[in-house]
């Protein structure tokens, strides 16, 4: 079984890529395009910038994030407000 990560839920992704370092494997194994994963593995931006890239956006999809057990926080303010989902 997988070990469990404490990871925020405002900056999930942010934190996967620190944890991982960034490898392309992991971001091949998401479904990111070989090319994507490769830049993004090899780019010395920080890890918060990494978060917005298109390599992560494509693999780490908020369907993903979710099933990693992290929260929404839109869904936490719309349940907050009263609003139906």
């Amino acid at each position: 079984m997988a070990k469990s990560l404490h990871i925020h839920p405002t900056s999930g992704s942010c934190q996967l890529l620190a944890i991982w370092k960034i490898t392309r494997q992991y971001l091949l194994e998401l479904g990111t395009s070989k090319r994507q994963a490769i830049l993004t593995g090899l780019s010395r931006k920080g890890y918060w910038r990494l978060s917005r890239t298109l390599a992560t956006h494509s693999g780490m999809t908020n369907e993903w994030l979710k099933e990693q057990g992290l929260l929404s926080i839109r869904d936490l303010w719309m349940k907050a407000q009263g609003y139906a989902k």
